[in-house]
């Protein structure tokens, strides 16, 4: 309920659910002051006057046209109610397709998880692969290596060995001598 100053007395308006945004209308000063001026213009008398309610000739003067529209908010209320009927029809059609989608990806989640699972039991085959390969390339050069290598410290090793012994000796006859 709304309070409206209508004329010399306040009305009651129900703001219903297709005005809910109607603001209240209060009355303006001007409409206030103007109940309290003079009918008559200033001079000579004339006949006693009423001070015009400029609210109940607008009433007056719009009930014809508010009685036209209502059957129009009739026809909006329609409308907004059928718009509503279509969005509870599509918001269950597309709870039903969420459902629908979800059941699809339920069975066809395994499917999927072995199929990135082989690929990538494949990906780390070709990498086993590959890495043995690299290691086997590793093993090549490094036994190119000791046998090009072997024959160079044998060489070294038997010198080192040989003037060991030589000195050995030397130093037994050295000493058998004295």
């Amino acid at each position: 309920m709304c309070p409206v100053v209508v004329g010399h007395r306040t009305e009651f308006w129900e703001v219903t659910e297709s005005s809910r945004e109607e603001m209240c209308v209060v009355p303006r000063v001007r409409d206030l002051l103007n109940r309290f001026r003079p009918a008559g213009a200033p001079g000579a008398a004339g006949n006693a006057g009423v001070p015009v309610d400029r609210d109940a000739s607008m009433r007056t003067e719009l009930a014809p046209l508010f009685a036209r529209l209502a059957p129009t908010l009739g026809d909006c209320a329609d409308i907004v109610a059928r718009a509503r009927r279509d969005a509870d029809v599509r918001r269950a059609a597309d709870a039903e397709r969420a459902r629908s989608l979800l059941a699809q990806a339920q069975v066809t989640a395994p499917v999927e998880r072995r199929s990135a699972a082989s690929a990538i039991e494949e990906q780390v085959a070709a990498d086993a692969a590959h890495a043995s390969s690299a290691a086997a390339n590793d093993l090549l050069e490094l036994r190119e290596r000791v046998l090009q290598r072997t024959p160079a410290l044998v060489e070294q090793v038997v010198a080192a060995v040989s003037e060991l012994l030589a000195d050995d000796s030397g130093s037994r006859t050295a000493r058998g001598a004295a």
